[in-house]
């Protein structure tokens, strides 16, 4: 099987990226510079007419806002170029790595040669009481949230201090 050349842009950590490599046989992960550093100095717009060029099939930015560049989205629908855009992650490298990863593969499954823009949108955690979710444990099997509790309550137990 092929891999999947995919250009990644300058904003992408290249350390966290090369160990992908092991775990991702299907894609080739290679950022712009390394396949030639006159490509990091390019508009974004001439970038993606360039990567097509050189038959690069996709690329993958955590520059998002190129998608309101009307001059990129003409390229974008000119080249037949797949971008995968993080939205969100803004200098944040480690978050944009961890979306690409989490998406990578579900985006692979659905190209095209028509070209395509996928946004990923890093989420972060958010907290919640473990008695929501207690209550929502309740409430799909029918009883109430404080009979769970005090059947699974233990009662002799105490915090340290």
């Amino acid at each position: 099987m092929e891999r999947l050349r995919v250009a990644l842009d300058h904003n992408m950590p290249l350390p966290l990226l090369r160990a992908v490599d092991m775990y991702v046989p299907e894609v080739q992960l290679v950022p712009v510079r390394q396949i030639d550093p006159a490509l990091a100095e390019l508009d974004d717009n001439d970038l993606v007419y360039e990567l097509a060029r050189r038959a690069w099939p996709m690329m993958v930015t955590a520059n998002y806002k190129m998608l309101s560049d009307p001059a990129v989205l003409v390229a974008l629908h000119q080249t037949k170029l797949t971008l995968m855009a993080i939205e969100g992650a803004g200098h944040d490298a480690i978050l944009a790595t961890g979306a690409l990863l989490r998406d990578l593969l579900p985006v692979m499954r659905k190209l095209t040669t028509k070209g395509q823009v996928f946004l990923s949108r890093p989420v972060a955690p958010r907290p919640t009481s473990p008695f929501q979710l207690l209550e929502r444990v309740a409430a799909h099997q029918g009883c109430r949230a404080a009979d769970l509790e005090k059947t699974y309550r233990v009662t002799n137990w105490r915090r340290p201090r």
